[in-house]
């Protein structure tokens, strides 16, 4: 489970603790929100790490001050920090067992991996960068004429 996924998830926990829901499902979205707090107590320290070895903390603001030439370095460093792969170790439930929540999509996709059965809602892994497909002429005329099927004879008047 990557820091991001668990990033996205946070909030989405922590606002559903005031919801009602069967006792199993209370118990299991408690367990998950603690065992996500203590990785992203982790992710934390790492960030500050980060920061504390290249850029000074302003003392008025409390913020590090990261100059404009310094903001694409930042980013990178940032980013790699939050596709990294925590040690979380998800505390499984029934799917059946939000029958009595209400839960928007979106709050489906962030939680998708607390979920016995939920798999296949996971993010779908970036492809690996290749050639082009758009840049094979017999592919991008299949495409073409998938689409045109799809969408059928064209009206007549």
């Amino acid at each position: 489970m990557k820091i991001i996924d668990l990033l996205n998830a946070s909030p989405i926990l922590n606002k559903m603790m005031d919801r009602k829901m069967p006792a199993k499902l209370a118990y299991a979205l408690v367990k998950n929100a603690r065992l996500i707090n203590h990785e992203l107590e982790i992710y934390d320290q790492a960030r500050i790490n980060i920061l504390q070895a290249n850029w000074i903390m302003d003392p008025k603001t409390n913020q590090y001050k990261i100059p404009k030439e310094d903001q694409e370095k930042w980013q990178g460093l940032h980013n790699d920090l939050i596709q990294a792969e925590s040690d979380y170790q998800p505390f499984k439930v029934d799917f059946g067992l939000t029958e009595k929540v209400e839960l928007t999509p979106g709050e489906l996709m962030a939680l998708w991996f607390i979920f016995d059965g939920a798999d296949d809602l996971a993010p779908i892994p970036a492809l690996a960068a290749g050639p082009d497909p758009a840049a094979d002429p017999a592919r991008a005329r299949a495409r073409s004429r998938s689409r045109s099927i799809a969408a059928g004879p064209a009206p007549t008047a």
